[in-house]
């Protein structure tokens, strides 16, 4: 059954296209309790509208228009901490599939959905609304989007509260002290003279007050007002060290010299409000620091100006940002962790990875959207030369140095890179190994957050061929040879053409 007619037939959804304005709308739904309609923040990959409130068991009318150049859908799901981003895993494990299926996984996680809309297209779904009160999150599915482009649809009778329905609270009373000084890690700053102190009108915990780039650090105090009682998770992404305590306790402690990249931590609250401290220190280089929470009832909520999109970057200038649609993208770019000559790689579908020229093997992956070359180009100002930034969250490769090998499994080979083919799907890496030339094919694992490699030799190997990776937190295939722990053997008789899958357990 195609995955258009199986929301028709199920989960009690009813969906009907209304690009044609005269549609009818589907039996039982001549009138509605709740009519809503969200459009798309032109080039902010962002709804236009955070969230809204129906009844429960209400009858709805949902339009989804898309106002933005690039294709959206909007997926409503089931209440849950992190749920928006674990359906959107689902989506974009669906590889070359995806753009086919609308990126809608098929997950009991997900209630009501419109189809993947092009720019200036509609649609309308009908569905009943939850009987539970209660938060159920929204999202975008497309590749790397639900990193911003999410909401919340509250579940609960008018001028009735509690059960998630009043969605996020905030910080209130945010006051700064600013300090400068020469640190490796986080001061005691209740020792410590401010240079400046003050109070943020926005009520968030931003830099800018700061008098310089290098050598500073603040240290906020606030009251965060809870919405319900639970357990609430909070982020911290930063360039240098930062830590956040609620209460006087210690939640999120990301201290010590580090380039950006999100660090997380979670507390039990009650409903009221808290104390909570931020402290931050940057030594040189980037100075960056973003915070965030999630908690029942609703996904992610920033506390600072801006919360970078992806668990690897920050402080991003979107002009920089490179995106991958239906077709792989390839960049020579510099990279975290991985030698200068290394290659981005992006697979439709939102899986990532870099290939690493140098020594012939991937390094590592992410799922998410793409990168962002502004650190390499200054981001215009002629200041760059620093890696560009990952916008998502690693994954495991297994990479360990060199994982193929030929005859000798013992001997270290001479690797060659001959150039690369970006392919329609799937792209492919020339490579030489000790003289005797083999492509590397590069694809989505089917289903899975995971990589599949294909190797094809122009000749028949003088031996076998040995693949090696580390196999922790890893479920391992190949369509010839034998696998002994993270190693894999293929008898030069079947070796010619062979695949290997890489994909994240499913325990992870």
């Amino acid at each position: 059954m195609r995955m258009c007619d199986r929301w028709l037939t199920g989960m009690c959804l009813v969906m009907a296209a209304t690009t044609v304005a005269m549609a009818a709308p589907p039996k039982g739904f001549e009138q509605v309790d709740t009519e809503v309609t969200i459009g798309v923040q032109p080039g902010l990959m962002k709804y236009d509208k955070a969230e809204f409130t129906v009844a429960p068991g209400a009858r709805v009318k949902l339009t989804l228009t898309n106002t933005d150049v690039m294709q959206h859908n909007l997926l409503i799901c089931k209440p849950g901490e992190g749920v928006t981003m674990e359906v959107a895993k689902l989506a974009w494990a669906l590889g070359a599939d995806g753009m086919a299926r609308h990126f809608i996984p098929d997950s009991p996680l997900v209630l009501h959905a419109t189809k993947l809309l092009d720019p200036n297209a509609s649609e309308s779904i009908y569905f009943v609304a939850p009987k539970d009160p209660g938060g159920y999150p929204y999202v975008c599915t497309m590749p790397g989007h639900a990193f911003t482009m999410n909401g919340v649809m509250h579940v609960h009778q008018a001028g009735k509260s509690g059960g998630g329905s009043a969605g996020p609270g905030g910080l209130a009373d945010v006051k700064y002290r600013y300090y400068e000084g020469d640190w490796n890690a986080l001061p005691d700053f209740d020792k410590l003279t401010p240079v400046a102190s003050g109070t943020n009108a926005a009520n968030e915990f931003d830099i800018k007050p700061r008098k310089r780039d290098d050598q500073f650090g603040f240290a906020f105090d606030a009251t965060l007002r809870v919405p319900v009682d639970g357990k609430y998770t909070f982020y911290l992404n930063s360039d240098d060290g930062s830590q956040l305590s609620i209460d006087g306790k210690m939640v999120n402690d990301f201290n010590g010299l580090h380039a950006p990249g999100e660090h997380a931590g979670a507390a039990d609250l009650t409903k009221g409000d808290h104390a909570i401290r931020v402290i931050y220190f940057e030594k040189s280089g980037g100075e960056e620091l973003h915070v965030a929470w999630s908690g029942p009832g609703f996904e992610r909520s920033k506390l600072s100006p801006d919360y970078p999109t992806g668990g690897g970057s920050s402080g991003l200038n979107e002009a920089f940002t490179v995106l991958v649609t239906d077709r792989p993208m390839l960049r020579r770019v510099l990279m975290p962790n991985t030698s200068p000559r290394s290659v981005a790689v992006g697979l439709p579908g939102g899986i990532n990875c870099v290939f690493d020229t140098e020594i012939g093997c991937v390094r590592y992956g992410w799922w998410g959207r793409f990168i962002n070359t502004g650190p390499e180009s200054g981001n215009g100002t002629g200041r760059g030369g620093q890696t560009c930034t990952i916008l998502g969250d690693r994954f495991s490769v297994g990479d360990n140095g060199y994982p193929l090998r030929v005859g000798d499994a013992s001997a270290t080979p001479i690797v060659a890179f001959r150039g690369y083919r970006p392919g329609k799907t799937a792209p492919q890496f020339l490579m030489s190994i000790d003289g005797t030339d083999y492509t590397q094919t590069i694809d989505v694992a089917v289903g899975r957050i995971g990589l599949t490699y294909t190797f094809e030799f122009a000749k028949a190997p003088s031996g076998p061929v040995t693949f090696s990776v580390n196999p922790a937190g890893l479920d391992l295939s190949s369509s010839a040879g034998k696998w002994d722990g993270g190693t894999l053997t293929v008898p030069a008789a079947q070796a010619r053409t062979f695949s290997v899958t890489l994909a994240q357990s499913a325990s992870k």
